[in-house]
């Protein structure tokens, strides 16, 4: 969705940048503001090194959770990274306090029912094997946001089914993205390549479609102001 910010903003902060799609974005279209680029993982920050160049993007290792920035941001933005962060509530604390007074915070992230269908059948395939959480519902992300002391202007959900060409794709592509890291989607013990091999089998044979297999994806879009 399209970022509208009243003035131009001179300082951007763009949480959990990844490969820095949003970063190289956030760039064009503020042409005079500073970027400030976060992930807590240093191989995405190589990658968006690669990605994006330019003397006006500085980039951060480190958790946005508790990351101590220099001054206080006019924007804040974010794309599908927030679901990884826990706890989101200390994560709005946080941001509400290096956010400029009438400053906009931007994000999207991935909701609870995203790859309902891969987890229906990982509770098939290895019922003793539960994952460690769920991903959050979007009056959940409001309810934090509004604890913060945010202002939340704008919910927009969205549902996308995405094809991949196999369901071995799907799940390689997804782990390179790291969308198979942390509680939401690991249990106590892994599965063993037995349970990985039958999953597998399973979703190429339950979830055809035209050209493979499909994945659903449940996206909030939120706009909050401080």
């Amino acid at each position: 969705r399209r970022i509208e910010v009243a003035g131009q903003p001179k300082r951007i902060l763009d949480l959990g940048c990844g490969t820095g799609f949003l970063t190289s974005l956030l760039l064009q279209t503020f042409p005079n503001a500073q970027v400030d680029a976060i992930d807590i993982s240093r191989e995405m920050l190589r990658k968006a090194r690669l990605f994006v160049t330019g003397s006006r993007v500085k980039w951060i290792a480190g958790d946005a959770i508790n990351y101590e920035f220099d001054a206080p941001y006019d924007l804040i933005a974010s794309s599908s990274a927030i679901q990884w962060i826990y706890p989101q509530d200390k994560l709005f604390e946080h941001i509400f306090g290096v956010m400029n007074p009438g400053g906009g915070f931007f994000f999207s992230l991935m909701l609870r029912g995203t790859f309902w269908e891969l987890h229906g059948l990982r509770q098939q395939v290895a019922p003793n094997k539960p994952i460690r959480a769920e991903l959050a519902t979007a009056h959940d992300i409001a309810q934090y946001l509004k604890a913060a002391g945010l202002a939340v202007h704008e919910i927009t959900e969205k549902v996308y089914r995405k094809e991949y060409s196999s369901a071995a794709d799907f799940l390689w592509r997804i782990k390179e993205q790291g969308f198979t890291g942390g509680d939401i989607s690991t249990a106590h013990q892994v599965l063993t390549r037995g349970e990985l091999r039958a999953l597998t089998q399973r979703y190429q044979a339950a979830y055809k479609s035209g050209h493979g297999v499909y994945a659903t994806y449940c996206v909030g879009f939120f706009e909050a102001r401080k």
